[in-house]
């Protein structure tokens, strides 16, 4: 079967692709051809191989769908491209010359969704294995000047140790430079991470220029926070879309997908769910450091909203309740309704800060008959502080079930994904900077 990879202005016949072997780790790789005198497009010439050939990976941005495309030639046929690769491609005819490439753009068949999530899921070993990778920052003046900098040129004998343990900045490099470099659009990519911290060699390119990435210093003042380095290996999946879940991609589960290869969470790549079902796939996976605000951390790497999630997907948290004197109480003002405390025996109280030290949320059941249904008040406010703390009037009433664990003084709540996600989003406190918890939630299946 064949696949049609563009349209185009008539002529040139579009390119389709040949099936790759799902069987094995099978991937195509794409040639540049030299310029040829008379030739109206850049020449590409394309086969499929595996992991254990030799071939450089291409790490790049895609830009915006809106940007017009060009047309390039893959094996005679037509194949339309976006104006940052096309740059590329033009400098890879005159410096990388029929070197085998792996471009994700066109070495995957992004209309066919069985070979995307095959791909996909293999993408770590894809760059891994590569020979290089070529980090590419398109054509700007300021890139260009950055990686030509006579501080990269020096002899490795003349640069000051000082500098390469020091936290201080190049000074050589003007500052207008590193911001140029650092502001460059490629650094808030989400697959960058991976493809970076995985590869053998890394080189920068922009135009002709090249500078090897391990030269860069390390050291850019406080600039050099969105430079991956080997330091993201062995974090869990929660750690790292923490920190990178605002990364720039075209689909957002890429955030998720992007990571994979970091760590040992197993969640299978897959195209042809919804962004719900890849919400919940991750939650699973994630079951050992699976708190609140991871919950919380994973809804805004899919950008969800808690109404798009399914209010018949649930998750189980097991507390002990709050007694009548613990700061719960002392703190919780007007958010407690009139006459809870009167009913100590039937009503409970939850602080969720006891499992979670990120999340100041309590919940207030009140029981309203034997079958283990409560109705319940959340409110948000902080434990063991004073009035000036509170968060006056932010409550609202909700439905959860309550049950108690035999022969022990902890309680399983059951709630549902929707208002976990409500509760988290509803919470003042910022989720920059999570702090990694043991596990305390349990997805459901039902």
């Amino acid at each position: 079967m064949y696949h049609r990879a563009a349209r185009g202005p008539p002529g040139l016949r579009s390119f389709e692709y040949k099936p790759l072997d799902y069987g094995k780790a099978s991937i195509r790789v794409l040639e540049v051809l030299p310029r040829r005198l008379g030739a109206e497009y850049t020449e590409c010439l394309m086969r499929h191989t595996d992991l254990n050939d030799e071939y450089t990976c291409l790490s790049y941005t895609w830009g915006s769908p809106t940007l017009p495309s060009d047309i390039i030639q893959i094996n005679g046929k037509r194949f339309l491209v976006r104006p940052n690769l096309l740059s590329f491609l033009r400098v890879a005819r005159k410096k990388y010359p029929s070197r085998p490439l792996w471009i994700d753009a066109l070495c995957i068949d992004q209309e066919n969704v069985e070979e995307r999530n095959h791909q996909v899921q293999q993408m770590g070993q894809i760059y891994a294995r590569a020979t290089q990778v070529i980090s590419w920052l398109g054509k700007t003046e300021e890139d260009q000047k950055f990686l030509s900098h006579e501080e990269f040129t020096r002899p490795s004998s003349s640069i000051n140790k000082d500098v390469l343990i020091s936290p201080v900045p190049y000074q050589d490099i003007p500052l207008g430079l590193r911001m140029s470099f650092l502001g460059n659009e490629y650094w808030g990519r989400a697959w960058i991470i991976q493809e970076l911290v995985l590869a053998r060699q890394v080189i920068l390119a922009s135009d002709m220029k090249e500078l090897d990435y391990n030269k860069v210093p390390k050291f850019l003042g406080r600039l050099d926070s969105r430079l991956p380095d080997q330091s993201l290996k062995g974090k869990s999946l929660i750690e790292l879309l923490s920190i990178f879940r605002g990364r720039g991609c075209t689909t957002k589960r890429d955030r998720i997908f992007s990571l994979l290869a970091l760590c040992t969470e197993d969640i299978t790549v897959d195209y042809a769910i919804t962004d719900e079902a890849v919400f919940h796939q991750t939650l699973k996976a994630c079951h050992e450091t699976l708190c609140i605000c991871a919950v919380s951390v994973v809804a805004q790497a899919l950008e969800l909203r808690w109404s798009d999630i399914c209010h018949l997907l649930f998750v189980e948290i097991q507390l002990r309740p709050a007694t009548r004197d613990s700061p719960c109480c002392d703190h919780g003002g007007d958010c407690l309704p009139v006459g809870w405390r009167s009913s100590p025996e039937k009503d409970l109280l939850f602080c969720f800060s006891t499992i979670c030290q990120d999340f100041t949320m309590h919940v207030l059941c009140v029981e309203v008959h034997s079958t283990g249904f409560y109705h319940a008040y959340l409110a948000d406010w902080r434990s063991g502080e004073g009035a000036a703390a509170l968060n006056m009037g932010k409550a609202f009433y909700t439905v959860i079930q309550v049950t108690r664990v035999p022969g022990e003084e902890v309680y399983n709540i059951r709630l549902d994904l929707q208002t976990l996600i409500l509760l988290a989003n509803w919470s003042q406190h910022c989720w920059d900077h999570i702090t990694p918890h043991r596990a305390t939630l349990r997805v459901l299946d039902e």
